[in-house]
């Protein structure tokens, strides 16, 4: 320790700067990382600082870098040539930080970012917070927003670093000092200075577009640690692979809601009077074909002074040459989508360049199994690509990237040379995967081979449009029979159908077992959208086929089909049986049981349809146990289902209530819509007879969406007998009478395709589902007082119910009796014995006519 001093011009002076910045002794203490006793010597003079004390004590008292070698040497009691008046730092204001930029433009969306970085800045562990993305991807516009959100949140403020004309890494320290407002001045390190400003600050800083300065990343580490009360927020194409950072990833808007209204607000600076009223799904399409990108939505937006949203839809077929504007003050990187994918693709590494443009190949996202085979991918150039924003992952070994940026690689692929090639992997390597997949699909993996399938599509898809290209019929006929189990249960029949009809037209006529099985299942996926007449040949075709063949396996299957298609029931159990005894003949018969599993519950169907529900019930439980022993829960669902819907035609609620809704809940598990549907209809007919119109309300309009995506024609048509049925119990009359009339325009349509003939008890063409449209139908006309009318409908369709052995659930039965007791009540005798003379000649046709009028 030092004696008294004579003289104290530094102790003097620091506590007059002290003051003068209104802290006590114990807060510049605390600033300084010092004890009080030592600030109360240094002031008193009876003690001095060290060298590296009195630097801290510079940087806390805000004295400007050009005076704090005076201000050592003063506090040090070093030789000055200055007196010790001129020797005391000029007492200077404060610098004063750049304001945060004010955007030109609204700023759109993105909630759910905006609600994770401040939940991040919130963390005291997260102190970087990096936000990654492409080029476009809005990251500065999202990064401005959250900071605003921030000043509060910050003692000292929140400061924006432009870093968009630095580079290289020595231009880091000066743009955050000019962004500080510091005067860097004398030969100290830049970055030591900004060190001695933000030690004791509390402040946010956004540094924008680092990665021209990326290699200097190391310098954030060293001001982590430093400056211990700020943090960063850091915009950046690449990660900064510092163990401090904290990372979120951003992509394209994530609610096509948001896209839409960046489109019009950018759309109405260059036409005023745009409107989106009549464009709104030709809008989303743009969006959706730009992959949610911010600057892309907003550079095709552009164009809508001289085109029409149409012509930009379709000149988005080609978005990269398209894709680019010429705003005066828009930074020149970001004029054009080319160019910044141009300059990115500049920056990778050969490796890098070659691994990407053979990945273009994949539609819709990989697993790195799949990535390894076709472009040769490993981990360390799938991570490197990751951290460029080039390829995104979700975590869970699933990987993918933009479709512009896919596309732009595709390019390359193509002017390279090996895309042959390539592509040509690309679907040896799917056609494996599905095959793999298919016997699965009917086993105790089920569920998890449907999810891997599903991921897939867009491969699937890519894979099947080259074979095609290369008129490659047998792969392509490998590849369609692969999928068709997977496309059936998800109900993606449409779809399916325009697959297998292609690939049939390449494959040549002829003694082909897989063609027979493609013929057999593209009459499936026809009849299943109502068009009966163009399936059959279809199907006759496969069956005759079969029989040449001597295919067992094959000929099991078409005859099941024609099974379920013939109108009459005893036909129709004659040829299940038939079915099975081939099937007994086949000698993989073992190892595929979900076929007689399968038989079991068509065979139950077809007798419920027919009243027979003690055998239904025999056979649904021969189905449902081979199915338990199986494991297999996806297919488990038919026969446990229809033993629900058994369980409602009895009257046991609760139990049907339990069956149906584990069925159901099966379906929505393994992602089977065909499933779902199925089990929406009765599970909502049981919730009506509850009582609980509102949610069975709920469940056949869900139902009714399904069936629509997937052109169920038939299960429309059922859907919506049931939904005018509980719209007639809610009141809504007039809803109640539309659905019932556009479910029986389906009906009617069956019989426009040959001629029409008088009602017999022979008639083949009667299920009980047309029989309860007529009962409901009959609902309908008494709800709206057309008693004579509804009296008709309700003779022809208690004719038919005797005639098939159908009887309605309890709760339509109720409400049918009670029709008949209303339209008695409310008609003369000579009406009664009109509308029973009108009942029994007429043609299910004419009274099909009379009601849809």
């Amino acid at each position: 320790m030092e004696g008294m001093l004579d003289e104290n011009p530094f102790g003097r002076w620091l506590r007059r700067r002290r003051r003068q910045m209104d802290l006590t002794q114990q807060q510049l203490a605390d600033r300084a990382a010092c004890s009080l006793i030592s600030i109360r010597k240094f002031e008193a003079g009876e003690r001095r600082p060290s060298r590296e004390l009195a630097l801290l004590l510079a940087t806390c008292l805000e004295i400007p870098a050009s005076e704090q070698e005076s201000f050592v040497a003063l506090a040090r009691g070093l030789p000055t040539e200055l007196d010790a008046a001129a020797s005391a730092p000029t007492l200077t204001s404060s610098p004063t930080p750049i304001p945060l930029p004010t955007p030109a433009t609204p700023f759109v969306g993105r909630s759910t970012e905006l609600t994770q970085i401040a939940t991040l800045l919130a963390d005291p562990a997260c102190r970087l917070l990096t936000l990654v993305g492409f080029g476009g991807m809005g990251k500065t516009r999202l990064a401005l927003a959250a900071a605003t959100a921030q000043k509060d949140n910050f003692r000292d403020g929140v400061v924006f670093v432009s870093l968009a004309t630095a580079t290289e890494p020595s231009h880091l320290a000066p743009a955050i000092a000019q962004s500080l407002g510091l005067t860097l001045t004398g030969t100290a390190d830049p970055a030591i200075q900004i060190t001695r400003y933000l030690h004791n600050k509390q402040m946010l800083l956004l540094l924008d577009n680092f990665e021209p300065v990326s290699h200097g990343a190391e310098r954030l580490s060293h001001w982590l640690h430093q400056v211990p009360h700020s943090k960063w927020l850091v915009t950046t194409r690449e990660r900064l692979q510092l163990v401090e950072e904290w990372l979120l990833p951003v992509q394209g808007f994530a609610e096509l809601a948001s896209g839409v209204t960046l489109f019009v607000q950018s759309a109405r600076r260059v036409q005023p009077h745009f409107s989106l009223t009549g464009q709104e799904t030709t809008v989303a399409h743009i969006c959706q074909a730009l992959g949610g990108m911010p600057l892309a939505i907003e550079l095709a937006a552009s164009w809508v002074a001289i085109l029409t949203c149409e012509q930009i839809l379709l000149q988005l077929e080609q978005p990269l040459d398209f894709l680019e504007s010429y705003w005066r003050n828009t930074p020149e990187r970001q004029r054009s989508l080319r160019h910044i994918l141009n300059q990115t693709w500049h920056l990778l590494s050969a490796p890098e360049q070659n691994i990407l443009q053979k990945l273009s190949v994949f539609q819709g996202g990989f697993a790195w199994t799949e990535a390894a085979v076709v472009a040769q991918a490993n981990l360390p150039l799938l991570s490197a690509l990751i951290n460029k924003s080039l390829v995104t992952t979700d975590g869970r070994g699933r990987y993918n990237f933009h479709p512009l940026i896919r596309l732009y690689a595709g390019e390359y692929l193509a002017a390279s040379g090996p895309e042959t090639t390539i592509r040509r992997l690309h679907l040896e390597t799917f056609t494996h995967l599905a095959e793999t997949a298919e016997p699965h699909l009917y086993g105790p993996d089920a569920i998890v081979w449907f999810k891997r399938l599903a991921g897939e599509q867009g491969n699937f898809q890519a894979a099947l449009t080259y074979a095609i290209e290369q008129a490659d019929g047998a792969s392509a006929l490998r590849l369609s029979n692969a999928l068709w189990w997977f496309w059936f249960r998800r109900g993606q029949w449409r779809e399916a159908e325009q697959w297998l009809t292609t690939t049939l037209e390449l494959v040549e006529s002829g003694d082909n077992p897989a063609r027979g099985r493609a013929l057999l299942y593209l009459s499936t996926c026809i009849a299943l959208g109502g068009r009966y007449d163009a399936a059959a040949p279809l199907l006759i075709e496969a069956l005759t086929l079969a029989r040449r063949l001597e295919e067992g396996e094959l000929l099991a299957s078409a005859l099941m089909v024609l099974g379920q298609a013939l109108p009459d029931g005893a036909q129709a159990l004659a040829t299940f049986a038939e079915a099975q005894a081939v099937w007994e003949q086949v000698k993989e018969k073992d190892e595929k049981p979900w076929v007689l599993a399968h038989l079991h519950y068509l065979v139950g169907d077809r007798l419920r349809e027919n009243g027979r529900y003690t055998e239904a019930e025999g056979r649904y439980r021969q189905s449902l146990a081979l199915y338990r022993q199986m494991g297999n829960v996806d297919s488990i669902t038919y026969p446990l289902g229809n033993l629900g819907r058994l369980a409602l035609q009895q009257e046991r609620l609760d139990e049907a209530a339990a069956l149906l809704g584990e069925s159901l809940t099966l379906a929505r598990i393994s992602g089977n819509r065909q499933g779902i549907a199925d089990w929406l209809v009765p599970f909502g007919l049981v919730t009506l007879s509850l009582g609980d119109t509102a949610s069975a309300l709920s469940y056949l309009q869900e139902a009714l969406v399904l069936h629509d995506e997937m052109e169920n024609q038939r299960g429309r048509a059922e859907t919506l007998i049931y939904l005018a049925l509980a719209e007639l119990v809610q009141g809504n009359h007039g809803r109640a009478r539309q659905s019932i009339r556009d479910s029986l325009a389906f009906y009617r349509a069956g019989w426009q395709r040959s001629p029409a003939i008088p009602l017999a008890p022979s008639h083949p063409h009667i299920v009980p589902d047309l029989v309860d449209a007529l009962f409901v139908a009959a609902l309908v006309e008494v709800a709206h007082g057309v008693f004579k009318q509804a009296l008709t409908l309700l003779l022809v369709a208690g004719r038919l119910q005797q005639q098939i052995g159908h009887q309605p659930f309890s709760f339509l039965q109720q409400r049918i009796e009670e029709a008949f007791v209303a339209a008695q009540q409310h008609l003369a005798s000579s009406e009664y014995e009109a509308a029973r003379h009108t009942g029994s000649g007429e043609s299910l046709h004419e009274l099909l006519s009379t009601v849809l009028m």
